[in-house]
């Protein structure tokens, strides 16, 4: 599939947007990948193991499944930038509440809660933003930075385990997060400055079609299955296989650091290649197989490989994945993404309580082989879809994609 380039923006715009739509995506699962890293501190305080880990991450990403649709929706009709501004206040009081407010699992339950609704709205509101900002021919690059929010996440929770919570405390690294939260508020404030930039005509469209990205939205969830296990339970992994706490919430942090590297590498060159997004997706899961069981092995040597490749490419996938969702519902981003964004939130929920349970119940190992196991299938989807979107000559929505060849017509991946 080749893509039309329309006329470029000029330079001065998009890197404003697409630092706000970052730091606003990254309030929004903040208080998730802080509890992943901080667990240990956390639980000893709070009174809850791995399987009270799962269950807290679940109860976050599962408010945020059941959320997506509906609010992204309200995203369209509201605009990226009231609901971006919303989503990013309702972070601050998350990690806040979880600062001042948790003195126990029940209320550490509760907090999380009302961050995953904030996280609901977030995602398709920063996607509707930059749809409206960026041309065609940049949407690549831009949602991978923009799907580095989750690394960036995992990052941020990585340094702050031994810089803040071994230092001074976790309370304080949760406070931390919600000043910067406010921060991303302010600067959707700022961005109200920069007007919007009509990047291609407007569409008339039904919607999106949930029948074609269902599977999609399917595959979504299986590699967040995986992927979110790496957030939540790679310090732990460490720590079993005799890495001390402070380097592992160094690896976690540096596999971070690989997992953005290829995110925004990754829609770079497919700006480049004119790619569809689709494709390279299936090539990233397929490889992160690999890392996920490598993870399994337990020993520091296979640890730290298998960090990397899990990391870098079973967990590097969701930006060209977002781009090629977004290009083929161009009158439609949020409420499109939204709808694979529930699959997201979906593996992201239940991911991390199956994998908990799976490590109390049979081993670490067990559960990494599952999420090994879980990556392979997305990518068996993934390819799946885009071989019947190649035959019927359509994008994701059900229509000939426009301005560009039909869909898989001797294009590139």
């Amino acid at each position: 599939m080749s893509r039309a380039h329309p006329a470029r923006l000029s330079l001065a715009a998009p890197p404003r947007a697409v630092l706000t739509g970052l730091a606003v995506a990254v309030a929004g699962v903040l208080p998730s990948f802080l509890l992943g890293a901080l667990a240990l501190q956390m639980g000893g305080e709070l009174g809850f193991g791995a399987a009270g880990l799962g269950g807290a991450t679940t109860a976050f990403f599962v408010i945020s499944a059941v959320g997506s649709v509906p609010l992204g929706r309200l995203a369209d009709r509201l605009g990226g930038r009231t609901a971006m501004r919303a989503a990013a206040l309702g972070s601050a009081a998350c990690l806040l509440g979880v600062a001042l407010i948790a003195q126990s699992y029940a209320s550490l339950l509760l907090v999380l809660v009302a961050g995953g609704a904030a996280n609901a709205l977030a995602q398709p509101a920063v996607n509707a933003f930059l749809a409206g900002r960026v041309a065609l021919d940049r949407q690549g690059l831009v949602f991978g930075i923009k799907q580095s929010a989750i690394p960036v996440a995992v990052l941020l929770s990585g340094l702050a385990l031994p810089v803040v919570a071994l230092t001074v405390g976790w309370r304080f690294a949760y406070a931390g997060g919600a000043v910067m939260a406010l921060g991303a508020a302010l600067a959707v404030s700022a961005a109200t400055r920069v007007p919007d930039v009509p990047v291609a005509p407007e569409l008339p469209s039904a919607g999106p079609s949930v029948a074609r990205l269902a599977p999609l939205g399917v595959a979504a969830a299986l590699g967040a299955f995986s992927g979110t296990a790496l957030g939540a339970f790679l310090v732990t992994s460490a720590v079993a296989a005799d890495v001390d706490e402070g380097a592992a919430g160094v690896l976690l942090a540096a596999g971070s650091l690989v997992s953005l590297a290829v995110r925004v590498g990754a829609g770079w060159l497919a700006d480049r290649t004119g790619s569809e997004g689709l494709v390279p997706t299936v090539g990233l899961l397929a490889v992160g197989t690999l890392g996920f069981a490598l993870l399994a092995v337990q020993a520091p040597w296979a640890l730290v490989l298998g960090t990397f490749v899990a990391f870098g490419a079973g967990w590097g996938w969701p930006g060209l994945f977002n781009f090629a969702v977004v290009v083929r519902n161009p009158g439609s981003a949020a409420a499109a993404t939204g709808i694979t964004q529930t699959g997201v939130y979906a593996g992201a929920g239940i991911g991390p309580l199956v994998f908990g349970q799976i490590v109390e119940r049979v081993s670490l190992p067990a559960a990494w082989f599952t999420a090994a196991a879980a990556a392979a299938l997305a990518a068996l989807i993934v390819a799946r879809s885009r071989r019947l979107e190649r035959g019927a000559g359509q994008d994701a929505s059900g229509t000939p994609a426009p301005g560009r060849a039909a869909a898989g017509a001797g294009a590139p991946g």
